[in-house]
């Protein structure tokens, strides 16, 4: 099986110019133009104002105190099993689940990635992959396979993502309310409602 080797190392266009949808110059104004996004974008561009050094300190000490356990129980975790297990233990039932979603993609997790698959980044890994097959497959005509990874993405969306990132959202917003990492959260929940109901939408 392939691995996220090739998601990971999709060219990065944050800064380059060119033709992007709607016109837009570069990718920082094409996010700025979806409504859930723009507010991460909005921080993000006014912290990269500032001096860097204080920037990566100032989120170093806010990663730590998000999710590097450095809050105690109060810290807020990645992992989905975390949030519907019944003592917020990990290793439970969606990572099984995610597995599986993952195998059905003819996919694997790299092995330097050492983090359980209901890590919020493979999630999101896994949408990002469902989203660009489905693409493709519209694109070359193939529209029943376009229509099933669109109701994949639902199912991911339904059954696992929106299921526990108000929480986590929660979680972030109540240990750092002004962090870069609680407005990238509540974007992400934002942007993940948003895709769902387009989804729905143009699937039926």
């Amino acid at each position: 099986m392939s691995s996220f080797r090739e998601v990971k190392n999709a060219p990065n266009s944050l800064n380059k110019t060119g033709p992007l949808p709607g016109g837009h110059s570069t990718l920082f104004d094409a996010l700025s133009a979806e409504p859930a996004l723009a507010p991460t974008i909005g921080k993000l561009g006014a912290l990269l104002g500032g001096d860097v050094r204080t920037l990566a300190h100032d989120l170093a000490v806010d990663f730590g105190k998000l999710f590097y356990g450095v809050s105690g129980p109060k810290t807020v975790s990645p992992y989905e099993s975390a949030y519907v297990s019944a003592r917020g233990i990990l290793f439970q039932e969606p990572v099984g689940e995610m597995n599986t979603v993952i195998a059905g993609l003819g996919l694997s997790v790299e092995d330097t990635f050492t983090e359980p698959s209901d890590h919020l980044a493979v999630e999101l890994a896994v949408m990002s992959e469902m989203a660009r097959r489905q693409d493709a497959a519209g694109a070359s005509g193939e529209f029943a396979a376009a229509a099933e990874l669109a109701a994949a993405q639902r199912r991911l969306l339904d059954d696992h993502l929106l299921v526990w990132l108000p929480e986590f959202r929660d979680g972030c917003a109540a240990q750092a309310p002004d962090s870069l990492y609680t407005v990238a959260a509540k974007s992400l929940l934002g942007y993940a409602r948003q895709d769902r109901d387009w989804l729905e939408e143009s699937t039926g």
